[in-house]
């Protein structure tokens, strides 16, 4: 999901994702940094970093700011796909924790 919200450009110009920099881009490299800093030898969280950064000038911009947050379960956002004719929903996304790995994540998100 973040990859597709920085490296693919539907994803904000056609406001697939709505408010795209405060909903969606700000909370989502803020998780990244507070990931990171959790888990700072995982190399895939480097690379997803580093993919985001390298190809999104405004992800670049973001980072700087430094912000850092577990992900918040339950956040509400906007989405706006093709597939629903362009008409504007809100999606909640839920995060579930295996309980043998609590570190893991998987997430859905679920129309509202």
């Amino acid at each position: 999901m973040m990859r597709f919200a920085f490296l693919y450009p539907e994803a904000r110009e056609q406001q697939q994702l709505v408010n795209w920099r405060s909903d969606w881009a700000i909370p989502f490299l803020a998780q990244i940094r507070f990931a990171i800093a959790t888990h700072p030898d995982v190399p895939e969280l480097l690379q997803l970093r580093d993919d985001i950064l390298d190809g999104n000038d405004e992800a670049r911009e973001l980072w700087a700011d430094r912000l850092a947050q577990a992900h918040r379960d339950g956040d509400v956002r906007g989405f706006s796909l093709p597939f629903h004719d362009g008409q504007e929903f809100q999606v909640r996304i839920m995060a579930f924790a295996p309980m043998s790995h609590p570190d893991l994540r998987m997430i859905a998100l679920v129309r509202q």
